[in-house]
């Protein structure tokens, strides 16, 4: 499930997955599954069509905004005797982690995790 791009998208993470071996580590982002389980136009009674429209995060009924969600993932974390401790981003409803390939592949099966991407560090050109 996890290698066919489900929930990691990156083919050089998924190359990590399969490939990586027990001492290597890759820092990933892995965000909590916040699949609404409403489309907006049905929350609200319909779409407006205008470009200012917005749903109130309310109406998302797969929106954790009491951080529950979070909770039982950092949870869940903690058992897997991670490398470093996990760094929790509540406005992204995700986490940063240190992980091995095993790891990673056991934490993709989850299904409190959603998408799970490379974090990378971009620089600008000067």
């Amino acid at each position: 499930m996890y290698l066919k791009g489900e929930k990691i998208d990156d083919a050089d993470l998924r190359s990590f997955a399969e490939h990586g071996g027990p001492t290597d580590h890759a820092s990933v982002i892995v965000e909590l599954d916040q699949t609404p389980t409403v489309r907006p136009g049905d929350a609200t009674g319909g779409w407006s069509g205008d470009a200012g429209y917005r749903v109130p995060i309310e109406a998302l009924e797969g929106f954790d905004d009491e951080g529950t969600g979070m909770d039982e993932l950092e949870k869940a974390l903690q058992g897997l005797e991670l490398a470093a401790t996990p760094v929790r981003l509540d406005s992204a409803q995700a986490f940063v982690l240190n992980v091995t390939p095993d790891q990673l592949k056991a934490i993709a099966d989850w299904d409190l995790v959603g998408p799970i991407r490379p974090n990378r560090r971009h620089y600008a050109d000067r």
